[in-house]
């Protein structure tokens, strides 16, 4: 009967919309999953990097901690220094004024002057010149590794945003399976099989075969 040909004609162009429905959904499923793929190479990828990275973070701390204590050294060497030659020369004054002589007490020579701030300053100054060269290597080393310290804790925060965007990928491809599974049972193709897109056109051609 025409009416039954029409009805055919009809039911074929809805399966041949149905399979062409399929064949875009599958293909946005596909693209998800390389997109998945690639995400999930990248976070291995980085998180490599980043454990070489803590690694070298690790040894500019140490050696921010060896420069602040050579510096603590170096400052309570000076300080010490400083503090024996200012008693030293306190002592020698007052030892003068109570006693009236001009005779050194260790050596017994005539004292013809008390030591100055200059010749004090000579006697620290490789004290000096030490803690400051302890200082400026203490503050390279704390600004490498604060520098270091910031950089990693960004890339952590990185990682942590690229395995969230991973979840969300993951539910958002889980769900999209789902609803083709739903969608398309009537075409008896499950969504975790392979060359789906070879049997969408199996089905293809025999419909249109049909329709001719």
């Amino acid at each position: 009967k025409p009416e039954d040909v029409e009805k055919e004609r009809r039911d074929i162009g809805k399966e041949l919309k149905l399979i062409g429905d399929a064949g875009t959904a599958y293909a946005v499923i596909q693209q998800k999953e390389e997109n998945l793929a690639t995400g999930k190479a990248n976070y291995r990828k980085t998180e490599e990097e980043i454990e070489a990275e803590r690694i070298v973070l690790n040894e500019l701390k140490e050696k921010s901690k060896t420069a602040d204590d050579i510096y603590a050294k170096s400052r309570e060497f000076y300080e010490t220094q400083a503090v024996a030659i200012d008693k030293a020369a306190i002592s020698l004054r007052n030892w003068l004024r109570k006693s009236g002589s001009d005779i050194c007490p260790v050596c017994h020579a005539k004292i013809t002057s008390l030591i100055s701030e200059q010749e004090q300053n000579d006697l620290l100054k490789p004290s000096k010149d030490a803690l400051e060269k302890a200082e400026t290597e203490k503050r390279k080393a704390d600004e490498a590794t604060v520098k270091a310290s910031t950089a990693f804790n960004t890339r952590l925060r990185e990682l942590d945003n690229s395995k969230n965007r991973i979840t969300d990928d993951e539910k958002s491809l889980a769900g999209l399976k789902e609803a083709f599974a739903k969608i398309f049972s009537s075409l008896g193709i499950k969504v975790n099989e392979e060359n789906i897109r070879e049997k969408l056109e199996s089905i293809k051609t025999a419909l249109d075969s049909r329709k001719e």
